[in-house]
């Protein structure tokens, strides 16, 4: 008997359906279990203070703060089972941290730690020491270190890079060192808030974004999670524009706003522009200065994503050169926006748009502009500037001038660098001729010296010839110092700190340079080196088992990064 077609195709809609329901169940199943997979890494309620992915100064940021109630010095534990497979000690960044690889392919990092369990800090310290050096990066094989879920593994604290207590928590793909989304875990409950949009704003895209800033755009709020713009149809003076947006998460768990996780653009219902960051690795997180409006967070602090690629961003999930809005035709056009944060709400932009037809006439920059993806020199007789074909996201009409200096110190003209309102993404080599012959004796003294908004940076540069030259990964101000004066210790002095065993003595010791960082400062303890650790210009000595008690002579060497040196002799005295 012949089946009709509505008869056959019946058992294979039952075998499409019964398919999508299995594969909705395996995914349920597999997102419960990764859920269970990983427990909060403190013993107390999670809090966040950022998430993954928020805007921060040149880089995402990799995983999430977690709160530890303005205090140091709370255990922190091991999220789930496995080896510890990394320590890292440094000034800067993580601070003190470690990384704990687990079975199934991942691996999760534990930053800004005060200190480590006993056996690790034993294993750490006793490194330390035998190598005379505080900062470290170990590899670990799996057996040396195990630990189980919930297994305690430190101290959480405000050490390298952190601003106030907390625990850094990131979550990698162990094979690919990517960073993933830890809140994609289930580590947190759902959040139910949608993002809230902030501000608004379209760019000139005939002209580099470097050339002309962003424009902005009135808005108000329309409903719970909806907005639009306060004129009926927004003007602007240019065929050609791309937009711009300040938005954040508004997180039950989290004060202030936290970043959102993507954005989509679309002008008469139609897409131009999405990207979500759903992973990303360390070498593509500087990409953020392409995201951004770069000039307006330098000169006001302020975070505007570009709903837009430009030419010369390069990170992964963002298609080149979208985001572009043709205007020419002169008629309104309908713009809808949508930001997204982890917990899959929403918040809507509705607005309509339309070019005047009326452009205003730019002047060509007398600069010569630099493009991206095309490496070049710039060769002046007061400097010589090397960029890669990376260095630029879009095209820069770039200064390079030179004026007197009055620095007392100067070795050279002051050269400015375009300025700081336009990042690079990688370093560029600088050179600069010295006013001091190469027969002068106190050269081997001369710094280089960048000034770029808030960032001071020195640099003992090598000599080609009689060119100082360094590599800098950021514009501003340069110029080459002639630095003799030896750094200043002060008076060590012990000092009552807190610590996981109630409080201690520390020996606290402040240094001063005359031109801001000091490179080094050394202790002999009757002439046995002692561990100091390192925050800006200020070095600690926790007392450990390598300084005995008693009376001694403590020898204190500090240099600076012109190589200068002073010293100073310090009764030692430890009940």
């Amino acid at each position: 008997m012949r089946l009709s077609t509505t008869t056959r195709r019946k058992p294979l809609f039952l075998l499409i359906l019964t398919a999508l329901l299995l594969c909705a169940g395996l995914c349920w199943y597999l997102v419960s279990r990764q859920a269970d997979y990983y427990r909060n890494p403190l013993d107390i309620p999670l809090r966040l203070s950022a998430n993954f992915g928020e805007l921060r100064e040149d880089h995402f940021h990799m995983g999430l703060d977690i709160r530890t109630r303005g205090q140091e010095n709370l255990p922190v534990v091991a999220a789930a089972g496995g080896y510890v497979s990394r320590i890292i000690i440094e000034e800067e960044r993580y601070g003190n941290a470690l990384l704990i690889a687990h079975p199934n392919q991942t691996t999760t990092l534990y930053a800004h730690l005060n200190g480590f369990s006993d056996s690790l800090q034993a294993f750490i310290r006793s490194r330390q020491y035998r190598q005379e050096q505080w900062e470290q990066d170990i590899r670990l094989p799996p057996d040396r270190f195990p630990v189980s879920k919930g297994q305690f593994i430190g101290w959480s604290g405000n050490t390298g890079g952190s601003q106030g207590p907390h625990l850094h928590f990131e979550l990698l793909d162990t094979k690919t060192g990517r960073n993933l989304d830890p809140l994609q875990t289930g580590l947190t409950g759902w959040d139910y808030t949608a993002p809230v949009i902030t501000g608004l704003y379209w760019y000139n895209r005939g002209v580099s974004t470097y050339q002309e800033g962003g424009h902005y755009i009135p808005i108000r709020k329309k409903g719970e999670d909806t907005y639009q713009s306060e004129a009926a149809v927004v003007l602007v003076n240019s065929p050609l524009i791309s937009l711009g947006i300040r938005a954040g998460d508004k997180h039950p768990e989290a004060q202030p706003l936290l970043g959102i996780k993507g954005a989509e653009v679309m002008v008469d219902g139609k897409t131009i522009h999405q990207h979500s960051l759903e992973s990303f690795s360390a070498i593509d997180s500087r990409y953020i200065n392409a995201c951004i409006d770069y000039s307006r967070r330098a000169e006001r602090d302020q975070f505007v994503q570009h709903l837009s690629t430009l030419p010369g961003n390069r990170m992964p999930g963002f298609e080149p050169n979208d985001g572009l809005i043709d205007l020419s035709d002169k008629k309104e056009h309908t713009l809808s926006i949508i930001v997204r944060d982890a917990g899959g709400n929403s918040a809507r932009f509705e607005g309509r748009i339309r070019y005047t037809g009326k452009a205003v006439r730019r002047d060509k920059p007398s600069a010569p502009l630099l493009a991206p993806g095309k490496a070049v020199t710039l060769r002046r007789p007061f400097a010589e500037v090397r960029f890669s074909k990376l260095a630029f996201y879009d095209s820069v009409p770039f200064r390079l001038t030179a004026s007197p200096s009055s620095h007392p110190l100067q070795a050279s003209p002051r050269i400015l660098l375009h300025g700081p309102g336009v990042p690079v993404h990688d370093s560029f080599l600088v050179q600069l001729p010295s006013t001091l012959p190469a027969s002068h004796p106190l050269r081997h003294k001369i710094v280089l010296q960048l000034e770029s908004g808030r960032h001071r940076l020195l640099v003992k540069p090598q000599w080609q010839g009689n060119r100082a030259t360094a590599r800098l990964d950021r514009l501003g101000t340069v110029q080459l110092l002639l630095d003799t004066m030896a750094p200043r210790i002060g008076q060590p002095q012990w000092k009552p700190v807190s610590t996981p065993k109630g409080r201690e003595q520390v020996l606290y010791i402040e240094c001063k340079d005359n031109l801001g960082r000091v490179a080094s400062l050394r202790a002999l303890l009757n002439g046995r080196w002692l561990l100091l650790e390192r925050k800006d210009n200020c070095f600690m000595y926790r007392p450990d088992r390598y300084a005995a008690k008693g009376k001694g002579q403590l020898l204190l060497t500090a240099t600076d990064v012109a190589g200068n040196s002073s010293s100073l002799r310090w009764e030692w005295r430890r009940e």
